[in-house]
């Protein structure tokens, strides 16, 4: 009996003695753990690209077409043949001495009543009226030429010289029938009268 319970006490004491020495409690401990993360490295592949080749454009060779030649017009032909006509009168075997340009004397007027003539040039007035006329130099040169009577039919003539001048002329029967010729270098109009052979007439000069 004094052993059980002996034993009783024992085990007492063990239990006793186990309590006061368990381990107190441990607060539990949090412990960060940086984790590395490994950044991610580009990889880099190289390519190899073929150049590709670029044509060489060349310049386009333009070609360039002449214009047209404008027609010339209707009246810069007229005035063409109009000077070849004139050119010809003047040049075609006559020289200012012995060119010659008619001029009417008829109804009362001169026909043309205005010349323009190269120095030289001879000037014949015909009677193609049925009376009498004459021609006298009037104006600034009054006196320098007098046909007297121009019968009808006849006719008379008269040299101008080498100068330029204005030279006025009326018929002697009736001075309000007039006339002028206009002597000057390098032009020649005829008017109306037309290039002939002088005849000598009856009147005198």
């Amino acid at each position: 009996m004094k052993k059980i319970l002996g034993f009783l006490i024992l085990v007492i004491a063990l239990v006793a003695a186990s309590g006061c020495t368990l381990p107190q409690s441990t607060a539990p401990v949090t412990t960060t753990v940086a984790t590395e993360i490994p950044t991610a490295v580009p990889t880099v592949i190289e390519t190899t690209v073929e150049a590709t080749p670029v044509a060489t454009t060349e310049p386009a060779v333009v070609e360039t077409t002449p214009a047209a030649t404008t027609a010339i017009p209707a009246a810069t032909e007229t005035t063409a043949e109009v000077t070849a006509t004139k050119t010809a009168i003047v040049t075609a075997g006559m020289t200012p001495s012995t060119k010659v340009t008619v001029i009417h004397i008829a109804n009362d007027s001169f026909t043309p009543s205005t010349l323009m003539v190269l120095p030289g040039t001879r000037i014949t007035w015909v009677n193609s009226d049925n009376k009498v006329h004459s021609v006298k130099a009037v104006g600034a040169i009054a006196g320098k030429f007098n046909s007297m009577d121009i019968t009808p039919t006849a006719q008379w003539g008269y040299d101008f010289g080498e100068n330029e001048g204005t030279f006025e002329y009326a018929d002697g029967y009736n001075l309000n029938v007039t006339g002028v010729i206009i002597v000057k270098k390098g032009e020649s109009f005829y008017g109306m009268g037309t290039p002939t052979t002088y005849m000598t007439s009856n009147a005198t000069w």
